[in-house]
């Protein structure tokens, strides 16, 4: 966060998004207000991120179109939050994807590009999202049953056909051993730049 907020001026700030459930929702809508405020764009890294189950109320954050605003008197422009019903963020976004992204994590990542909503940078996620649900084994625990299977807009299965980034930055061990994040110093040049 450091790096994208000195690299950028401070126009940008960072959020780690590593999964996509109950826990990692509420973490993010407090980032999003935490560091999203009066931010021109923000990098969302979801490198990693293991799923859930709450990608559709994410993006109810990031893609509530605006209807009007407040000429505020100190000379700002904007909305009053609290009649949003939640956090929103409407600046400028790029998300890092790569391998490691799966199930509900890939549908936001399907999603956010979908509807042009953010760059996507990285490598393509795995292409692991199927419906599943719990089945329970006597008292043996649990196991997931695929009952299901997700297409995108345009009537392709997400299973095996990964969210694909917009700028492909392949990395490699020697740049990590450096301490070289190719990916994020990509996008730090794509929130510089008129991208998105």
């Amino acid at each position: 966060r450091r790096f994208v907020e000195k690299a950028t001026g401070g126009r940008w700030s960072y959020i780690r998004l590593g999964a996509t459930n109950a826990n990692s929702y509420n973490d993010f809508r407090n980032d999003l207000y935490r560091y999203g405020s009066d931010r021109e764009g923000l990098i969302v890294d979801m490198r990693g991120n293991t799923g859930g189950n709450m990608a559709d109320q994410m993006i109810s954050c990031l893609m509530t179109p605006s209807h009007g605003w407040i000429d505020w008197s100190r000379g700002k422009n904007g909305y009053i939050h609290d009649h949003m019903g939640r956090i929103q963020f409407s600046g400028r976004l790029i998300f890092l994807i790569d391998e490691g992204v799966a199930s509900n994590g890939e549908m936001l990542a399907h999603a956010i590009k979908t509807f042009k909503r953010a760059v996507l940078i990285g490598r393509p996620t795995s292409g692991e999202v199927l419906s599943t649900e719990n089945m329970g084994l006597l008292d043996l625990g649990d196991f997931r049953i695929p009952h299901g299977i997700w297409f995108n807009q345009e009537g392709i299965s997400m299973e095996n056909n990964g969210a694909k980034p917009d700028i492909l930055i392949e990395d490699n061990p020697s740049d990590w051993a450096k301490g070289i994040d190719s990916q994020l110093n990509k996008a730090v040049e794509a929130a510089n730049t008129t991208i998105p």
